[in-house]
């Protein structure tokens, strides 16, 4: 799944935030859906799990209170909700698992988007500085 690190790139872009660490301090003080919005992040399709090329990206809910910072981290915790949805097809291959490796150059100016991962998926993760970790992840 790549959509995660495209809709980060983009949002960030797009509203043009200057200071990311300010940023990411200010999504994790957030709670989770305290935004009220509904995000739908397929920028460019959906990817797995319906692998449906032509949906596109949606927001719902937004309000003359809605802030930057409120879509983006919806954006965040859309993405995170796609992976507890993936890393429950697995099933019976996660039991006993640990903590999950995460990585890409978005996760890793994100501390606070692992962490709503991690809520997601119930499960630590770690963020990892390996290059092309999908490609790894695919040959192990």
């Amino acid at each position: 799944m790549n959509e995660g690190g495209n809709l980060y790139e983009w949002l960030t872009n797009l509203f043009e935030f200057n200071d990311p660490k300010m940023v990411d301090e200010s999504i994790a003080k957030m709670t989770p859906d305290s935004h009220q919005l509904t995000f739908l992040p397929f920028l460019t399709g959906e990817r797995s799990p319906g692998w449906a090329g032509s949906s596109r990206a949606a927001i719902s809910g937004i309000s003359l209170n809605t802030t930057k910072l409120d879509i983006l981290r919806a954006g965040l915790e859309s993405v995170a909700l796609r992976l507890s949805l993936i890393y429950e097809q697995f099933g019976n291959y996660t039991d006993g698992v640990g903590q999950v490796i995460a990585g890409g150059g978005a996760i890793q100016k994100s501390p606070a988007w692992a962490q709503i991962i991690s809520d997601a998926i119930n499960r630590p993760v770690l963020v990892t500085d390996v290059k092309e970790t999908s490609s790894r992840g695919v040959a192990l």
